[in-house]
């Protein structure tokens, strides 16, 4: 298991550093030139990399029935750029789950 209870029914992945596998994606978000004309510090680490690490905590919150009928829906309020380390946070709320991610510095992702 990589995500531990922390509290009740809280669960917190290590950090991990996810790598931008669409860096040589020229012209798109994931690219360090465009991304940086945009106004970000880099190119991005793609959505679904970030959604990998949700998914042993929600194993552990909700159970494997997750896998037939779960579902996963995020809103990033900042993009992460090639290996900043990010941990995912699962608090169960019934059989549902609130999931959150913070970078190291405690901000929201």
């Amino acid at each position: 298991m990589t995500a531990t209870v922390t509290t009740g029914r809280i669960w917190e992945g290590a950090f991990r550093a996810p790598r931008n596998a669409f860096a040589e994606a020229k012209g798109s978000i994931h690219d360090d030139a465009t991304a940086s004309r945009l106004g970000f510090r880099g190119g991005t680490v793609a959505g679904s990399v970030h959604m990998d690490q949700f998914v042993p905590a929600l194993l552990e919150a909700l159970g494997e029935g997750w896998w037939t009928r779960g579902q996963i829906s995020l809103y990033f309020t900042q993009a992460t750029v090639d290996g900043e380390p990010v941990r995912a946070v699962v608090k169960a709320e019934g059989d549902r789950a609130r999931l959150s991610m913070f970078n190291e510095a405690g901000d929201l992702i």
